[in-house]
């Protein structure tokens, strides 16, 4: 029979990783919220036009146009729309009688050549565009709110990468590490066969409860990790970043709650592939 590594060392082990995953997995929800946040920012990213209410259909429908090969998203502002915007003074050059407005909202995206196009570029482009049209009376936009949101895209894009390459090493770094450690495992206890048919055959009992040391491990550092990262939240999270904030009226939203009760069961994974990796390994060695 397969003497299981102790309770001490189960213990430890445990704690050591639930603690490891902890960061890993604060890091990764920070940065999902951090990208959460950039995403609602694009909503607010407008320009409004302002025209003059004497132009004809004609040239609107030209400027409408010319608009349209910058953002599709393009929405004429109604009569009560416009008087929202209207200043109450009759001094005021364009008051809402005297206008139409067009509200533009822009978005990152790539053109035809598929090069990227940032939320400066479409705006610098749009007043180009619309410079020396005697029907515009203005054009309203917020470039240094552009050009910052153009900076932390281009910060995200450089943190994805880099972050899926650091993703690939910690897990192949874990799956290494719990292999060899599987491996020493089912040394010490004596329950490897060499003459073994299958990599995945059960043989007997002693191999099943060799089996689940891995998928305990892992479930349980994983499980860990969430419950530790639950009860230091707001220590490691900023009121804005924090993933247990941003819940509905019943409590955490529904995408977090998948993301980490779904943790667990991928840690659970990697650490039986890894047991049996380890296994593999080990009967490898073995028969030479």
């Amino acid at each position: 029979m397969i003497r299981s590594y102790s309770f001490f060392r189960q213990f430890v082990s445990i704690t050591f990783f639930s603690l490891l995953f902890c960061v890993f997995l604060w890091m990764i929800s920070s940065f999902l919220m951090v990208e959460q946040i950039r995403t609602s920012s694009l909503e607010n990213t407008h320009m409004v036009v302002v025209l003059d209410q004497k132009i004809s259909n004609s040239d609107y429908q030209k400027i409408f146009g010319q608009l349209s090969f910058i953002t599709t998203n393009i929405k004429p502002l109604s009569l009560d729309e416009v008087n929202q915007f209207a200043q109450p003074s009759i001094s005021d050059p364009i008051s809402g009688t005297t206008k139409k407005m067009i509200l533009l909202t822009l978005s990152m995206g790539k053109n035809n050549r598929g090069e990227r196009v940032t939320l400066a570029d479409q705006a610098l482009s749009i007043h180009k565009i619309l410079s020396g049209n005697r029907h515009v009376l203005l054009v309203e936009d917020n470039l240094p709110w552009a050009e910052k949101l153009d900076s932390l895209d281009l910060l995200m894009i450089h943190l994805k990468r880099s972050g899926l390459m650091l993703l690939g090493l910690v897990v192949l770094m874990l799956i290494l590490f719990w292999s060899f450690l599987g491996g020493v495992t089912e040394k010490d206890a004596g329950a490897v066969d060499p003459s073994g048919n299958s990599f995945w055959k059960q043989s007997d009992p002693s191999s099943f409860s060799f089996n689940r040391e891995g998928f305990r491990l892992g479930f349980f550092a994983a499980l860990g990790a969430c419950i530790l990262l639950f009860l230091a939240h707001p220590a490691l999270y900023s009121p804005s970043l924090d993933p247990f904030l941003a819940s509905s009226q019943l409590g955490i939203h529904s995408k977090w709650v998948y993301f980490f009760f779904s943790f667990p069961v991928i840690g659970g994974g990697l650490g039986w592939l890894s047991f049996q990796l380890g296994k593999f390994w080990r009967r490898v060695l073995l028969s030479h």
